[in-house]
C-alpha cells in the first residue's frame, strides 16, 4: 500500500513539473520579446534633418525591423560628423554638401588615419531654403518680393541697409538679418551659395539663432526682419497664413519641390549621411528601409525630395 501511494506521488509530481515546464516555456515564448531590448542604432545631426526622424519614420522602421529601433539626437551638422568619427552615432547628417577633404575637416582626416578608419557618404534628400521676411506696417507693397543673389550680397554686407533701398515706399526701416548659429548646415549652404564666402568674406548679421522655430517666432514679431529657413516649412507657413511673414522669389524663381528637383531653384542642398566603412553590413537593413517606398513617402510628406545615392561626392550634384 505505501509503495502504491509512493509510486502515485511520483507521478503526480511528475506531472506537476511538467506543467510547471511547459507553462514556463509557454510565458517565456509570449514574454520575451517585452524583456529583450531591440538594437537601437543611433543617429544624429543636422536639426533640419530631424524632420525627417519623427516617430512616425520610427515607428515605420521598427515594423519594417522587428528588432531594431532608431533614434535621432538633434545636434546640427557639425556634430553628426564629429559624433561618427568619435563612434557615437552608426550615421551622422549633415544638411550641407560635404567631402572630408576640405581643409577644415583636417583634425577629423587625422583621427580617422590614425583609427585606420574610412569615413562613407551618402545621400537621403534634397532641401531648398526659402527667405522670408517681414515688411514694416508703414511700407507700401503689394507685390511679391523678389530677391536676388546680388541684392542679398549687398544687403548682409550692409551696402543694402534699409527695406526703402529696393524700392518700397515708404519703407524707411532697418533690415533687420537673422543668420544661424556657426556649425549650422543651413548656414554653411547660406554662406556658400549666397554670399560666396571666403576666408576674406566679411558679412553681416543682427540676430544669430540656433533653430527654426525661433527664426519663425523673431521674424513674425519684428518688424523689419530677414530671414532664411528650410523649404520644408513652406507650407505650414502658407498654411497659418501669419501676415508678418511672407515668403521671397529668388531670381525671380519660387521655391517648389519641382523647381528644386530640376535645379531651376539654385538656393538648394543635399541632405547627406555619414557612416563608418567597417559599420556598413550592421547599417544593411537601415539603408534598404530608406531607399524604400515607406521612407519616400514619410520625406516627402516633412516638405523633402526624397533622393537616395548609396555614394554621394559634391562632384556628382
Amino acid at each position: 500500500m505505501k509503495f502504491k501511494k509512493f509510486v502515485y506521488f511520483f507521478k503526480l509530481t511528475n506531472y506537476f513539473v511538467l506543467f510547471f515546464f511547459f507553462v514556463s516555456i509557454f510565458s517565456w515564448a509570449i514574454l520575451a520579446p517585452v524583456f529583450i531590448s531591440n538594437r537601437i542604432l543611433n543617429l544624429g545631426g543636422s536639426t533640419s534633418i530631424s524632420l525627417i526622424f519623427t516617430e512616425k519614420m520610427n515607428q515605420a522602421f521598427a515594423e519594417k525591423n522587428k528588432k531594431e529601433e532608431i533614434e535621432y539626437f538633434s545636434v546640427g551638422s557639425s556634430g553628426g560628423l564629429r559624433n561618427v568619427v568619435y563612434e557615437q552615432y552608426e550615421v551622422g547628417f549633415m544638411s550641407k554638401e560635404f567631402s572630408i577633404t576640405e581643409d577644415k575637416y583636417k583634425d577629423y582626416q587625422k583621427i580617422l588615419k590614425t583609427k585606420n578608419e574610412e569615413l562613407k557618404v551618402f545621400q537621403l534628400a534634397k532641401d531648398g531654403i526659402i527667405f522670408i521676411y517681414h515688411l514694416p506696417s508703414t511700407c507700401k507693397f503689394d507685390q511679391e518680393l523678389n530677391l536676388t543673389i546680388v541684392l542679398l550680397q549687398k544687403i548682409y554686407k550692409k551696402r543694402i541697409a534699409h527695406w526703402s533701398d529696393l524700392n518700397i515706399e515708404n519703407c524707411s526701416k532697418k533690415i533687420i538679418r537673422i543668420n544661424r548659429e556657426h556649425g549650422s548646415g543651413t548656414r554653411s549652404v547660406f554662406e556658400k551659395k549666397i554670399i560666396n564666402k571666403t576666408s576674406s568674406t566679411t558679412y553681416y548679421d543682427d540676430q544669430i539663432e540656433p533653430k527654426t522655430e525661433q527664426i519663425l517666432r523673431d521674424v513674425s514679431k519684428t518688424e523689419g526682419a530677414l530671414a532664411y529657413i528650410s523649404f520644408s516649412y513652406k507650407e505650414r507657413i502658407e498654411k497659418e497664413k501669419n501676415p508678418n511673414i511672407k515668403i521671397a522669389k529668388l531670381d525671380g524663381k519660387e521655391a517648389t519641390l519641382a523647381n528644386i528637383k530640376n535645379n531651376n531653384y539654385t538656393f538648394s542642398r543635399p541632405f547627406v549621411g555619414l557612416y563608418l566603412a567597417k559599420n556598413k553590413k550592421h547599417l544593411e537593413s537601415f539603408f534598404n528601409f530608406m531607399k524604400s517606398s515607406d521612407a519616400k513617402k514619410i520625406i516627402e510628406d516633412a516638405g523633402f525630395i526624397h533622393d537616395y545615392k548609396q555614394t554621394y561626392t559634391i562632384e556628382n550634384n
